[in-house]
């Protein structure tokens, strides 16, 4: 398909240190000019365009995107749309197109075009369509006709529309759907299908056929379909698959594994993507070229891309804003229109409005994806990402943990660590390296050796920190974070910290009452605190949170005290939900009526337990050595005494009782954040 010229060019001056990959097909030319890690900029050159990488594709599904001339997609300097196979079969059809010149010349677009297989309509419209050995019989949802195709259908049609990239017909299988033996057999049948597709290709040299990777969410299979697909040599890789609901975490490993899989000199499409961050995170992990119709979908439901998110013009709280939809944003939109005037257009669904907001989201997709390549040359890709990060998620102890695994991920050398570490704590952005390397060996503590790698040559420190070897602590083996067995010796700083956290998060008129320890036994180490909030008159309000490390903690029952049902409801869902992945959250909670003056208390405990297992994989499927299962802190164990949690006879004004819950569940919070720290610079160090 494609003829590989490696990946050996010399850099500026001939320099061997600066080599970077490409590739040359016949219809497609290839060439990485800059990486930061993982991420790469690229030229990626087409019979109609030389599109730079990363990029985003608007989608047109029947050759144009609604509420845009092909005028205004060049004024947004987009560089390739997207056109959907299935429908433009199914009208205007590709015998009318091919008749008139080809897709280019139907829509009046002179860039670079990319026609899907079709094969997505299986999700889509699974519900009217068989799928077989053959192909797929879908039922059209306009005028109940029906349509097979096939591989040889699906390339022909493709052929006769005439776009630069066009897609293997693949077999799709919802990335939820819970049948591991259809996953199985839909990625096989994707193989088989891309040599029917190969052999049906009529102009490689003028079109590029692209295969998908499929797989679901199931890493091995994910490993078969690529190594299938990478022998067939093409011009470029499709990751497919995703963006079917599956959660971030899953997606962005499945991401992570076939960008570090597929040839490093090829073009990597992941499809269906068009999230902003999305779009930033799989740039970081070496993705290429993305497409989705949320920007333009989003703009018809009145809903404007801004780097905070998206702001919602219907909002009454926009009537008299007279600012652009985004401040400094350079497209014809913002410069012209204010949100007052938008809001009115939008709240009576003026087309008009549509279409403004449409021309934004692309420009905004198309700026953004210029920004990442531009950062990614000049080499502040991890400022880049981390100033991103902070605009979606302002507190850092909301970003979500698939954010710091996407993070993890991207490393290729510590310097790039230097994004991941100002996620989870902004202090490392301006520390040095004596300053890290000090509280990397104050975190190990005395009874373990530290091992501190550390480059601050670029203004902050991108460091690793890992405790190893002496004092009974495990040594960290590359294994994927949910499921990393090593922790954090705890010290006395930690209960500090705790104590102080505990001492302003009481409410005015309360005492507070703190108690911490901290406790080791092999392997194994836990930090459980419980802080108190007592009224003058005696009675007090609790939220007893306890984050454990290799071990179980059992608050003592002198916890309990009463509120209403509701408060413990939302107590067990915070705890749930500030567990990160890997751990086990264990809840308990009281709301019985004991208090003589009817007023209403809550005690509530909440451990999040790291997950132990006889034998655990890596991230490449394989076995690691067995851990040895431990328990730890179960009522009267010698480890934990049963006295971490002594506060008793606990009462509370209802008026209290929610600001003290909500300020221990933030106590927790921050432990798992400072956990998540130690663990990704542990594992940055020995990737």
């Amino acid at each position: 398909m494609g003829q590989d010229m490696g990946d050996n060019v010399g850099g500026k001056d001939g320099d061997d240190r600066h080599r970077l990959p490409w590739s040359e097909s016949p219809a497609l030319s290839f060439r990485v000019v800059a990486e930061c890690g993982r991420a790469r900029s690229s030229r990626m050159t087409l019979p109609h365009y030389t599109c730079h990488t990363p990029m985003f594709m608007p989608v047109g599904t029947q050759g144009t995107v609604k509420g845009l001339t092909s005028q205004q997609l060049r004024d947004v300097d987009c560089h390739v749309i997207l056109g959907n196979t299935y429908h433009l079969e199914n009208r205007p059809g590709s015998e009318l197109v091919d008749s008139m010149g080809g897709l280019h010349s139907f829509v009046d677009w002179d860039r670079g075009m990319l026609t899907d297989s079709g094969g997505f309509q299986m999700v889509s419209l699974l519900h009217l369509a068989d799928i077989t050995e053959q192909g797929v019989t879908f039922q059209s949802p306009t005028d109940g006709h029906t349509m097979l195709l096939t591989p040889e259908h699906s390339i022909a049609v493709q052929n006769r529309l005439g776009a630069d990239i066009i897609m293997a017909l693949d077999d799709v299988v919802p990335s939820t759907a819970a049948d591991s033996a259809r996953f199985e057999e839909a990625t096989h049948r994707t193989t088989r299908w891309i040599d029917r597709c190969i052999a049906a290709h009529s102009r490689p040299h003028e079109q590029s056929l692209f295969p998908i990777v499929q797989g679901g969410l199931d890493p091995r299979l994910r490993d078969i379909s690529m190594k299938g697909l990478i022998e067939r040599n093409a011009p470029g890789y499709a990751i497919g698959g995703l963006a079917g609901g599956e959660d971030k975490s899953s997606f962005i490993r499945v991401v992570a594994q076939c960008t570090a899989g597929l040839p490093a000199n090829k073009p990597r499409y992941v499809m269906g993507i068009g999230y902003p961050l999305d779009i930033i995170l799989c740039s970081a992990l070496g993705a290429d070229m993305y497409d989705s119709v949320y920007p333009t979908r989003t703009a018809r439901f009145g809903v404007a891309l801004v780097p905070e998110g998206v702001l919602k013009v219907k909002q009454s709280c926009y009537a008299k804003d007279f600012r652009p939809l985004q401040e400094g944003c350079p497209c014809m939109v913002c410069t012209k229109y204010t949100r007052a005037y938008l809001h009115p257009l939008v709240s009576r669904n003026i087309s008009f409005a549509s279409n403004l907001l449409t021309y934004h989201n692309v420009a905004f997709m198309q700026r953004l994806t210029k920004e990442i390549r531009a950062a990614i040359e000049d080499g502040t890709f991890p400022d880049y990402v981390r100033d991103a990060v902070a605009r979606h998620y302002p507190n850092p102890e909301t970003i979500p943990e698939w954010v710091y695994i996407s993070s993890r991920m991207a490393l290729k050398r510590t310097i790039f660590a230097a994004c991941i570490m100002v996620l989870v704590s902004q202090h490392h952005a301006l520390a040095t390296c004596s300053e890290e390397e000090q509280a990397c060996k104050n975190r190990c503590g005395s009874g373990s050796k530290y091992n501190f790698d550390c480059d601050d040559s670029k203004g902050g420190a991108a460091f690793s920190c890992s405790c190893t070897g002496s004092g009974g602590w495990v040594e960290v083996n590359d294994v994927p974070l949910e499921r990393a067995s090593t922790v954090e010796p705890p010290s006395e700083s930690r209960c500090d910290e705790e104590r102080a956290s505990c001492e302003t998060s009481c409410p005015k008129g309360t005492v507070p009452e703190f108690t911490c320890e901290n406790k080791k036994s092999g392997t194994s180490v836990s930090l459980a605190s419980a802080c108190a909030c007592t009224s003058p008159g005696g009675s007090s309000a609790t939220d007893a949170t306890a984050t454990t490390e290799g071990g179980t903690i059992d608050p003592s029952p002198s916890m309990w005290n009463t509120t209403t049902n509701s408060t413990c409801e939302e107590a067990e869902s915070a705890c749930m939900n500030s567990c990160p992945e890997g751990f086990v959250a264990e809840f308990k909670c009281d709301n019985s009526s004991s208090a003589t003056d009817g007023s209403f208390a809550v005690a509530s405990a909440c451990a999040c337990t790291l997950k132990q297992s006889s034998q655990q994989e890596n991230e490449n499927g394989q076995v690691a050595s067995p851990q040895v299962e431990q328990k730890q802190g179960q009522e009267g164990d010698a480890n934990t005494g049963g006295s971490v949690f002594e506060p008793s006879n606990i009462q509370s004004q209802n008026q209290d009782l929610q600001q003290a819950t909500d300020a221990g569940f933030a106590m927790g919070a921050r432990y798992v954040i400072n956990y998540l720290t130690v663990v990704l610079a542990a594992l940055d160090h020995l990737l």
